[in-house]
């Protein structure tokens, strides 16, 4: 029966360790192969296993109670202890996903998907589409004609706000020409829906809408917004302001241009008197009979 106590083997001594099998592994034949490495190990070099290896691996084999394990059956073993690690400890990338990779969400997030259909309810509305500069006329023509290509049933109305430039040219008249009461926006009146939405996105020299910004799945979404009846009033009055003022600057541009017109003739037609009396007078003079 092996009789062993239990040392700890120093960190120093691993060379000499080495050394000391080399030459016992020459001089005596290797024990028998039921015996792990650690059991022959300390049994050539007549030193002990720390308790740790002697309590896993050194199997006395002159006890006749004890079993003598096969690599087979240590391997199982090895693999259930293994197994029952893997159920008390968590796999490290799980943890490191968990902690890092999934992030918790802010409280002012929005958690639900964003509905464009909840704007069909609030009904019949007034909507500013981004168009553009100086480019309002053409942009509401080509978005009306595309609604009613696509929507022939849908009721609907684009109104490009625009007041007189009120350029004079240089005969003293006025220009007819037009610019945008807002730059860059159009007025779309209809219900609008998730499907419409997206349509008047994709339209030619259309760019979206005017909004509030909202971040939906980390890209920035314009949430239209909607015009009200006093503000579309106070527009209305404006414009029709506007145009008022414009034909009186006309009116009285025309009654400046048909005045300097007839002083204009007025001033020809007495130089052509004086010329004639001019000629009279000499003729006079000189005794010939008047015509």
């Amino acid at each position: 029966m092996i009789h062993s106590e239990c040392v700890s083997i120093s960190s120093s001594s691993l060379k000499e360790l080495k050394l000391r099998w080399n030459m016992a592994s020459l001089v005596q034949k290797p024990a028998a192969s039921s015996l792990n490495l650690s059991s022959r190990l300390a049994s050539r070099l007549s030193i002990s296993l720390p308790q740790r290896f002697v309590a896993k691996a050194c199997v006395p084999v002159d006890d006749p109670g004890s079993e003598v394990l096969s690599g087979k059956e240590r391997r199982k073993q090895r693999n259930e202890r293994r197994e029952e690690l893997k159920v008390e400890r968590r796999p490290v990338r799980e943890v490191y996903e968990e902690k890092v990779l999934v992030k918790p969400s802010k409280k002012f997030a929005r958690k639900d998907p964003l509905d464009m259909d909840r704007l069909e309810a609030r009904g019949m509305q007034w909507w500013i589409v981004r168009v553009p500069k100086n480019g309002e006329k053409s942009s509401a023509e080509n978005l009306s004609q595309a609604l009613s290509a696509v929507f022939p049933e849908l009721d609907f109305e684009v109104w490009a706000a625009a007041i007189p430039s009120k350029n004079m040219l240089a005969n003293g008249s006025y220009s007819e020409s037009r610019r945008g009461l807002h730059p860059g926006c159009i007025f779309l009146r209809c219900i609008l829906n998730k499907e419409l939405y997206d349509f008047i996105r994709g339209v030619e020299r259309v760019t979206g809408f005017m909004g509030s910004k909202l971040t939906f799945r980390k890209r920035m979404v314009i949430l239209p917004s909607s015009v009200g009846k006093l503000e579309l009033d106070g527009m209305r009055a404006k414009v029709k302001a506007e145009e008022e003022e414009f034909a009186l600057l006309k009116d009285e541009a025309s009654r400046k241009k048909e005045e300097k017109r007839l002083a204009k003739k007025n001033k020809v037609k007495s130089s052509e008197t004086v010329k004639v009396d001019a000629v009279t007078s000499g003729d006079t003079k000189l005794g010939l009979p008047s015509s």
